[in-house]
């Protein structure tokens, strides 16, 4: 279970700084993970040490991940019946797409094998584009505009979960932007019943947990993400660590020009 907001720049105060720049694009994401898979927190690694994200050291991918030079990639798993087991995890799609600086979004969509891996939703971007692609939907989408939400079912699908965190982010934007604001904002909508929780993460049906930030003993919410970009090229990302029962652990911030 993962969740990921994101909005284009509008005429809202959320948007609006005190200095000449305006925030252009804004994402927010929670990953949602059993605490003991093990996970590397945000850092810069690769060859050339250009790709900032977390790593998934058990399935080798990405959940979350932007390049020096403004690539960015986010992905969420499809909530469905899993009929079969895929060898090659989703997190390698983001991670394939940042490693080519040279590819864009379209070609490396077009040489994606989608029927090699379990339900997926992928949101591939830069300074310029967003297009979001599905192996559960019919053809991908060029987004320009407005704000959007990605959460275990299709783009924007209007599950109780998705409708809730639509208005709750509405509200959001009526105030300047805050980076603890953002945050707290992916923590406020919480749940601690865990025998529920279990039960759920048991059955094997298509129905999300209907919560923001979910927390545990076993399973939750792993880390927040705030992700965002200005009229002058500045990129900013704060990652906020949490483990059991939502404990809060270290939190890492970035920011760097393209």
């Amino acid at each position: 279970m993962c969740l990921i907001v994101f909005s284009f720049k509008d005429k809202s105060p959320f948007f609006k700084q005190n200095n000449s720049s305006e925030k252009e694009f804004v994402l927010l994401a929670n990953r949602d993970e059993f605490y003991d898979r093990p996970t590397l927190s945000m850092q810069w690694w690769g060859g050339k040490r250009n790709i900032l994200s977390g790593q998934d050291k058990l399935g080798g991918g990405t959940w979350f991940g932007v390049t020096k030079k403004g690539k960015f990639a986010a992905i969420t798993n499809f909530r469905e019946k899993k009929e079969k087991k895929f060898i090659t995890s989703r997190g390698e799609l983001v991670l394939n797409y940042l490693k080519d600086e040279s590819v864009s979004a379209e070609n490396y969509i077009s040489n994606v094998n989608k029927n090699d891996y379990a339900g997926f939703n992928l949101i591939l971007g830069n300074k310029k584009q967003v297009i979001y692609i599905s192996n559960r939907y019919h053809r991908p989408i060029n987004l320009t505009q407005g704000l959007h939400i990605l959460a275990n079912n299709n783009l924007n699908s209007p599950t109780e979960k998705v409708k809730k965190t639509k208005r709750d982010f509405e509200e959001l934007l009526k105030n300047p932007f805050e980076s603890r604001k953002a945050i707290e904002f992916m923590n406020s909508d919480q749940s601690s019943e865990e025998k529920i929780l279990i039960e759920n993460l048991k059955k094997d049906k298509q129905e999300e947990i209907p919560f923001r930030f979910i927390k545990s003993k076993v399973y939750g919410t792993r880390s927040t993400t705030l992700f965002s970009f200005d009229s002058e090229g500045t990129f900013e990302i704060t990652e906020q660590n949490y483990t059991k029962q939502g404990k809060k652990l270290n939190i890492n911030e970035f920011r760097f020009n393209t």
